[in-house]
């Protein structure tokens, strides 16, 4: 069984949250203290440099993300994804959601 270890990153405004492994039903359970994480007002970046699989509830979690941002206002990036998981994101239209939820942000 893999695993999923997250590792935090602050700065004046933004978190980094750096995940590694897979982001799968499995350890979905473990980015819950991601969710006691103080947002307002901050950007928050997850990096997927180190994340190997992600499946539906994985993609769930972060489209989940996306709208809480609105709700929690809070900016969110994402950054280093792999090509494989790129080309899910493109699939499953998670970039068109970020940036729809990015322009009413802005607004």
């Amino acid at each position: 069984m893999m695993d999923l270890s997250m590792e935090i990153s602050r700065s004046a405004d933004q978190v980094t949250i750096y995940l590694k492994g897979i982001l799968d039903i499995s350890t979905i359970h473990q980015m819950e203290p991601f969710f006691s994480i103080e947002k307002h007002n901050y950007h928050i970046v997850l990096d997927l440099s180190n994340v190997d699989f992600i499946d539906s509830s994985g993609i769930g979690f972060i489209i989940n993300t996306i709208y809480m941002s609105n709700e929690s206002q809070f900016s969110l990036a994402i950054q280093g994804e792999n090509t494989l998981i790129k080309k899910v994101f493109q699939t499953v239209g998670l970039y068109e959601i970020l940036q729809v939820h990015q322009k009413e942000q802005a607004l």
